[in-house]
């Protein structure tokens, strides 16, 4: 696929949002605006169990492109794999997952997947659902393809990096902060990577250079998730308060939105980017 960058202007609105169809792109981006709204109790267990309802509630939210048309949006070609690298296996034409958009038919709005979502405040400890000692954070190679593309992991906690395939991957993880890894790991083959610091951190296969996934380490994975395949996101268990969202995705900018929390309520977001002509 060729990358075609795109001006973007960033603006967030409150409300609800759709479902319908499929395209992917790739693009750029500059400013923001934005809004909120309010459902939900929800349990913090930093608090009593009869103080719960009173006091968490509900981030629900969508990330879309302010297009009109699918014609609008950027064109490029997928990934070739130019020298049927150990094809079966792997694919001959590959999905560029740098910036991948679902159109829905109905609304006419354009949702973004694999936008990172963090509240940055409950990343520090002091209060909120204290993450599951047990959890478990695996990425797979499946048909020369990283899954999933994104991957949200705790800091200090084991990752697990396995294959699905019958092929020799080069498995390549580096960041600003955490040591790097480049292993060369056989068919059917596993490593292990433990972060110890909150990062980006980039996992690539030199084997096969089309390969790419990112780790998003944070200190509390309960207060930090990705947009789907539709846009849409969900936290749940959010202590009634005021907090700083942090937004990242691999292609667009990077910004930040300050958020209010009520008890028994829900709180709806939509964070708009918007192709500048």
């Amino acid at each position: 696929m060729k990358l075609i960058w795109v001006p973007f202007v960033l603006a967030v609105f409150l409300g609800c949002v759709e479902e319908k169809t499929n395209a992917t792109t790739s693009a750029n981006n500059n400013s923001v605006t934005t809004t909120a709204a309010a459902s939900n109790p929800v349990a913090n267990t930093e608090i009593s169990a009869t103080e719960q309802a009173d006091k968490a509630g509900t981030l629900e939210g969508s990330v879309t492109l302010n297009i009109k048309d699918a014609k609008d949006l950027p064109k490029f070609d997928p990934i070739k794999n130019k020298d049927n690298k150990d094809v079966p296996t792997c694919h001959t034409e590959i999905t560029d997952e740098r910036l991948i958009v679902w159109e829905n038919k109905d609304s006419k709005k354009f949702y973004v997947k694999n936008t990172v979502i963090i509240i940055t405040e409950l990343q520090k400890g002091a209060k909120g659902k204290r993450p599951k000692e047990d959890d478990k954070y695996t990425i797979d190679q499946l048909k020369c393809v990283y899954i999933p593309h994104i991957l949200i992991a705790r800091r200090n906690k084991k990752i697990e990096v396995t294959s699905s395939d019958e092929v020799t991957h080069n498995i390549n993880i580096s960041g600003k902060k955490n040591k790097s890894e480049n292993i060369l790991a056989g068919p059917k083959k596993s490593i292990t990577y433990t972060p110890q610091f909150e990062e980006e951190l980039n996992v690539l296969c030199n084997v096969h250079t089309w390969m790419k996934a990112y780790v998003v380490v944070v200190n509390n994975p309960n207060y930090a998730t990705v947009t789907d395949d539709k846009g849409k996101f969900t936290i749940k268990d959010i202590p009634e308060g005021k907090y700083t969202l942090r937004i990242w995705h691999e292609e667009l900018k990077e910004l930040t939105k300050e958020i209010e929390i009520k008890a028994d309520q829900k709180t709806e977001l939509e964070i708009s980017y918007e192709l500048k002509k």
